[in-house]
């Protein structure tokens, strides 16, 4: 069958170009290629859709023969039919004609160039050109061949900028600057240049006068490059992956397109590396989209506030510190401290909550991301979670990019899929020490603790990205924890304080705390959510909002209480409330509350509710508490509860409490 729609491809007055104009639409569409796969609507239904829809923008022809492959149901294999047509072409017809339309004479050295390029495309053994002048054109190059039409025109850009404008949601200047940066003459990306000097993971590259900064350079061996370094008389690129064979002298070509990594659904429960293949045994995704991995973050006027809460559950997080979706929190504190431990229990909690999870990992050993797969596995978190790895043993620039292929394949789900994103950099202390090494290998001036003066840069336009977008542009939302190493809990080092300055927060994680028992180890008093209750629901923003008080006034006493002095009972019963709260606030790794339960064990310690129960005692007395209240109505509805009701709520809770008491003791 396939083989007939084919062939049939041939009876129409359409070009291989325009076919694959068509297929990439549907293809990035989600819910246009799930219309036509749909078996909830009739063939006269989808085939009105094309002829009132798709012909706005498509020949006449085409619209036909896309009839024809809706009529044959070979919608899913539209990729397979593309590529058989164009060997069927190649077949068919060795030779091109080119026309080249101008605003100006173009010399013979040009023309050549344009004949080697197509004809090296067209894998043609001979063409024939033509050259016409069009003033209308404004400026640049039109070059048809075989009806392939290839526009790289200012008359063509400038209609373009119309369109978004006008069919779009595209702020103006947004779509003015993302046309000039596409716009380029067609004979750029083949330009060559040659290597100079090689060192152990830097190329220094002359010529490529129009190489763009953070393009991706392609040698003749078929190993890529970062251009980092861009020289008056040379550039100095980065080496991608590890390489003996580049030799000075050696051909090195544009490839005319920024780093990318391939987004799609597919990737969801893969392990895969900074480029978006697999690294866990599974195949390389076939289809997506191609991403850049250096792009900007969303203008003020793309964002709205940040009001939905991301539910950790983790209680000492989600009553002191809370997330709300879009937010950047960062996680700090010294290793062996639970950040990681931190990150992944808030990847697990989004089981089954539609929130998409990339876990990127920067420069760590082998064994701790094996470790880190295996937990999402035992937790059933991997279907939902994409890990990204830039191990320890790879390059630099690898370690890198890491976390900007992460955000780019996390903006593929915000931006086009309309969804939540929680996304979790770990960490950002062994990428800064990456793009040192880069920087000094690249004779950077060295500036503070020898990281060179953009590393703030670095940082910024990396977790800028994280946002949530407004309404009209679908809703979507990434949430972003950078991890951060400290040394001797020292925060106000250069990297801490520079990406405490980025973030909306930061929980820090301290290493005393954790030692002496306190998991997580988090410190009240350096931790703070500059979103705060916003990020909380109704429920739980009535119970907590005295909890980091409550906690304050009890590291004061525990300070004061040291000194030996007599206390009053008051002051005795605060400080025992406090140590209640902290025991409460234990959680084991991997052991994660529902917003009920955290709502409940926050109510019960910050009203002195537990003050006949024995601190040893604390946490089984909540649990068997929990257990049996969990069968009752008001469990089930504990998070639709408002201030309105709240009353309703305590007495309930209370009633239940001194119920729950009463059978303890006689039992």
């Amino acid at each position: 069958m396939k083989n007939k729609i084919v062939a049939l491809f041939f009876n129409y007055n359409i070009s291989l170009n325009e076919l694959d104009k068509l297929i990439r639409t549907i293809n990035s569409n989600k819910e246009l290629y799930s219309f036509f796969m749909s078996s909830n609507y009739s063939s006269e239904q989808k085939e009105q859709y094309i002829k009132s829809t798709l012909s706005k923008y498509f020949s006449l022809d085409l619209i036909k023969y896309f009839v024809n492959i809706l009529e044959n149901n070979m919608i899913d294999k539209l990729t397979s039919i593309l590529n058989e047509v164009s060997e069927e072409i190649t077949k068919r017809d060795l030779s091109i004609h080119i026309t080249i339309f101008s605003v100006e004479k173009i010399d013979d050295n040009q023309i050549n160039k344009i004949k080697q390029i197509y004809e090296k495309k067209y894998r043609a053994k001979q063409s024939t050109i033509e050259v016409k002048l069009d003033k209308t054109l404004i400026g640049g190059l039109k070059v048809i061949v075989n009806g392939d039409v290839y526009d790289n025109t200012i008359k063509n850009k400038l209609s373009k900028i119309k369109e978004k404008i006008q069919y779009s949601n595209y702020e103006i200047e947004q779509a003015i600057s993302e046309e000039l940066e596409d716009f380029k003459d067609e004979l750029e990306n083949y330009e060559y240049g040659e290597v100079v000097k090689v060192d152990e993971e830097i190329v220094n590259i002359s010529g490529l006068a129009k190489c763009k900064y953070g393009e991706i350079l392609v040698f003749e061996d078929g190993s890529k490059a970062l251009a980092l370094n861009l020289n008056k008389d040379s550039i100095g690129a980065v080496l991608l992956e590890k390489n003996k064979t580049i030799k000075i002298g050696m051909k090195v070509s544009r490839s005319g397109r920024p780093a990318s990594i391939k987004a799609s659904e597919a990737l969801l429960g893969k392990v895969i590396d900074v480029f978006g293949n697999t690294i866990d045994g599974t195949e390389n995704i076939k289809e997506g989209i191609l991403k850049p991995i250096f792009t900007k973050a969303p203008g003020i006027m793309s964002r709205k506030a940040i009001n939905r809460p991301l539910v950790t559950g983790i209680t000492a997080v989600d009553t002191m510190v809370p997330i709300g979706k879009g937010q950047r929190e960062l996680i700090i504190g010294d290793k062996q401290t639970g950040k990681t431990t931190l990150a992944l229990d808030s990847i697990i909690n989004q089981k089954d909550k539609d929130v998409v999870c990339i876990y990127v990992s920067i420069g760590q050993k082998t064994s701790s991301v094996e470790n880190i797969i295996k937990i999402l596995k035992e937790k059933d978190a991997l279907k939902h979670t994409i890990i990204i790895v830039s191990s320890a043993s790879d390059l630099a620039a690898k370690q890198y990019i890491a976390p900007y292929a992460g955000c780019a394949v996390a903006e593929y789900f915000m931006h086009n899929l309309k969804k939540d994103v929680l996304i979790v950099y770990d960490d950002l202390t062994k990428h800064a020490i990456s793009y040192r090494t880069i920087s000094l290998l690249l004779r950077r001036p060295p500036g503070r603790e020898a990281y060179p003066g953009d590393i703030f840069y670095i940082h910024s336009r990396l977790l800028e990205r994280a946002s949530q977008l407004s309404d009209e542009l679908g809703g979507g939302s990434m949430t972003a924890l950078p991890i951060v190493e400290t040394e001797e809990g020292d925060i106000s080092s250069y990297i801490p304080t520079n990406i405490i300055s980025i973030t909306d927060g930061q929980i820090h994680l301290d290493t005393s705390l954790f030692h002496s028992g306190q998991r997580p180890a988090i410190n009240a008093g350096l931790s703070v959510s500059r979103v705060g209750s916003e990020a909380q629901s109704k429920m739980m923003k009535l119970v907590s909002s005295s909890i980091r008080l409550s906690l304050s006034q009890y590291y004061d006493l525990e300070i004061f209480s040291e000194f030996g002095a007599d206390l009053e009972e008051g002051t005795k019963k605060k400080l025992e409330n406090g140590k209640k709260i902290l025991e409460a606030l234990k959680q084991n790794r991997h052991e994660l509350y529902d917003e009920a339960k955290e709502v409940v064990i926050t109510y019960l310690v910050l009203n002195n509710l537990l003050e006949d129960v024995d601190l040893s005692n604390i946490n089984q007395f909540i649990n068997n508490f929990i257990i049996f209240i969990k069968d009752k109505e008001i469990y089930n509805n504990i998070i639709n509860y408002s201030k309105d009701t709240y009353s309703e709520f305590k007495a309930q809770i209370e009633s239940l409490l001194i119920e729950f008491k009463k059978k303890a003791n006689n039992g």
